[in-house]
């Protein structure tokens, strides 16, 4: 499959994202602050990730001697793990906008690596520049993502579907978006197959 097929591969899928609708004009500095965010949270996260590795070659070496002590720590460290996610996402997610904003529910969309459709509960203008902040589930990582509207279409008066084309997005997330569309897709070939031929059933 090549990269351009690839990008624009698409499965249904539920992610954890926020919107907000950014005037033209603020466009290019909202754009800076968020990359200057993200430069902060991947020098944090490269500092955590060598004391991360350090920890666990010693919880190795404790496992043997005292593995209640090692799981204690383990415990720690992911409770540690959880909180750097959450505090990674409010800092991604801290620029100044004023725009309509949406919360940052666990959403059913229409989903690859170069867009995405999604419900919304009220309609935004056909070439509307979005910022969006979004959650793969279940890896819990944050990335910030900037979009175009390109199709808004009503459902019904409380309920529209938004097409959503990504205008500004790092190609590290977007390798990120390509490979979990990829595995989601054989996840589900494998469910589809496990129904068709459930244990103990064999084709004849």
């Amino acid at each position: 499959m090549n990269d351009e097929r690839r990008k624009y591969f698409r499965i249904q899928d539920s992610v954890m994202v926020t919107y907000q609708v950014i005037q033209a004009e603020a466009a290019d500095s909202i754009q800076r602050e968020a990359q200057l965010n993200q430069v902060r949270v991947e020098t944090a996260q490269a500092a955590l990730y060598g004391i991360e590795t350090d920890l666990q070659e010693l919880c190795t070496k404790l496992a043997d001697a005292n593995p209640l002590f090692s799981d204690a720590i383990q415990m720690i460290n992911r409770k540690i793990n959880l909180l750097e996610r959450v505090i990674s996402s409010e800092i991604l997610s801290s620029s100044n906008t004023s725009a309509i904003a949406v919360a940052h529910n666990t959403k059913s969309v229409n989903l690859s690596g170069g867009g995405l459709s999604l419900e919304a509960p009220e309609p935004i203008a056909i070439g509307a520049t979005l910022i969006m902040d979004m959650v793969l589930l279940p890896s819990h990582e944050p990335m910030r993502i900037f979009g175009k509207v390109v199709h808004c279409d009503e459902i019904d008066r409380e309920h529209y579907e938004l097409g959503i084309e990504f205008s500004d997005i790092r190609n590290q997330d977007r390798e990120r978006l390509i490979r979990h569309t990829l595995q989601r897709q054989a996840e589900q070939i494998r469910v589809d197959k496990d129904h068709q031929n459930p244990i103990g059933i064999s084709d004849p």
